[in-house]
């Protein structure tokens, strides 16, 4: 048996396709959970601490003692890890602590299941009204931060994080029972259209909000489809609330999937399974992690799915503009080009919301790494936006030599076009408008972004405005 009650055995043959071990325990919708477990901690004036450092570059140190790792557990790589996050290659500007610091010895994080976990939830404090609290119907479209009163107390406790499955029935009625949780929050966990504050009504993405002596936020992912069936990426919305020192996440998955293969969490976990010296030691921590790894990926496949096709379509036009017949020409990089056009502008908005829940996380999260990291990946995502932009700026320049072009062709063969009444125009605007509020309605719910398996007829969806002659 384990520290903490249960057996922290992991199966050899319970493995994810990436490799990453399952424990034994994450049964009935767990997707991974686990507990911090702390060593003993030392005061550490940080003068000694740099010195270690300097001597841990003349060359190593060497301990006699026995179980005691000159690495791990070396005053010089607890300096290095507030300096630096080794696996993320953020740029960010390092401070030297001051004063007395404290470090710990042996700490590591160990597989948790729902019987670990029922006892961690034991000992949160709960505000006695809660279990008698009812949602009645007329409060449906009521925000989060409005039913759920707010106040604060101190982070105490034991720190752990519990990764679960939306829509699994043993996870809905855990959450629903939970007498720890304030009714709306475990109604936002449950359901992921619930709205957690009225600023997405305005914004169409939440941003963290402080409630009811927690934090509640949501963080956007993707579920990579398995590219040797052609299988689509699918977005990920994860419903997370923090208090104290736990962390609860739900994944809702925003499409139909196989299997779900979210790397960015994958991540997580291998760095907290392995351990090393920048191992996450507080939630917020983890939250900071988690947030950085779900984006860097959405990075790697906006740049491979989306830039990667407009540079497709830049070396199309480049290279067979002079070869090809000029009308089919066009009308195959119109195609392309107006799919592509949709799907850069998405990418903007989820950029922005992105920009704007860093922005909120650096109010709440505490300790210097967390803010290393958040601001490392708020530089990111400004460079991202400055891509996206300048594959727009492609785009349009590709399009508009296109137009160029064919208007000549057609003003020579057909004559010029007869003028435009204002019935035409008006009926043309209310046409767009739609377009506009299906787009923001698909941004708000956060709808697949890129399809690779469409029908060949569904070119109308993109509002075409030519016909193919089959």
């Amino acid at each position: 048996m384990g520290e903490n009650g249960e057996n922290h055995s992991v199966s050899q043959e319970s493995k994810n396709h990436s490799g990453v071990p399952k424990s034994d325990l994450w049964t009935d919708g767990i997707i991974c959970a686990f507990e911090f477990i702390r060593g003993p901690k030392k005061h550490v004036d940080s003068k000694q601490l740099y010195k270690g450092y300097l001597k841990q570059e003349d060359g190593p140190i060497r301990h006699s003692f026995p179980g005691h790792n000159p690495f791990i557990d070396s005053p010089a790589v607890d300096y290095l890890r507030s300096r630096s996050v080794s696996s993320l290659d953020f740029k960010e500007a390092h401070v030297l602590p001051s004063g007395h610091v404290e470090r710990s010895e042996g700490s590591h994080w160990v597989p948790i299941g729902w019987t670990r976990i029922t006892k961690l939830v034991q000992q949160v404090q709960v505000n006695a009204e809660w279990p008698n609290l009812k949602l009645i119907d007329d409060e449906e479209d009521v925000p989060v931060t409005d039913l759920a009163a707010p106040y604060w107390e101190r982070p105490g406790g034991p720190t752990w994080w519990c990764h679960l499955t939306a829509g699994n029935s043993f996870v809905e009625g855990w959450l629903r029972s939970a007498t720890w949780l304030h009714p709306a929050i475990s109604l936002a966990l449950r359901d992921e259209s619930k709205l957690i504050s009225e600023r997405m009504r305005h914004l169409l993405y939440e941003v963290p909000v402080r409630v009811d002596g927690g934090l509640l936020f949501e963080l956007l992912g993707q579920s990579m489809g398995d590219p040797v069936i052609g299988e689509d990426d699918v977005p990920v919305v994860f419903r997370s609330w923090q208090a104290k020192n736990f962390l609860v996440s739900v994944m809702h998955i925003k499409g139909n999937v196989s299997k779900s293969n979210v790397l960015g969490i994958t991540e997580v976990e291998e760095l907290l399974y392995a351990g090393s010296y920048n191992v996450p030691r507080t939630i917020h921590e983890v939250i900071a992690h988690l947030a950085c790894r779900l984006s860097r990926w959405d990075d790697r496949l906006f740049r491979k799915s989306i830039f990667g096709a407009a540079d497709e379509i830049e070396l199309k036009f480049m290279n067979r503009r002079n070869h090809e017949d000029l009308n089919l020409f066009s009308i195959i990089l119109n195609q392309e080009i107006r799919k592509l056009a949709r799907q850069t502008i998405r990418v903007k908005w989820s950029l922005h919301a992105r920009e704007e829940i860093i922005l909120e996380l650096l109010q709440h999260l505490r300790g210097n790494i967390p803010r290393h990291l958040l601001e490392g990946l708020r530089n990111n995502t400004r460079e991202m936006l400055e891509e996206q932009e300048a594959v727009r700026g492609r785009l349009f320049t590709i399009q508009d030599n296109i137009q160029s072009n064919i208007r000549s062709w057609l003003q020579r063969y057909l004559g010029p076009k007869k003028p435009i009444t204002e019935e035409h125009v008006e009926a043309r605007k209310l046409e767009l408008q739609n377009v506009v509020k299906i787009f923001q309605h698909e941004a708000e719910t956060h709808a697949q972004l890129r399809r690779n398996n469409l029908s060949p007829t569904a070119g109308d969806v993109f509002d075409a405005d030519y016909f193919l002659i089959q």
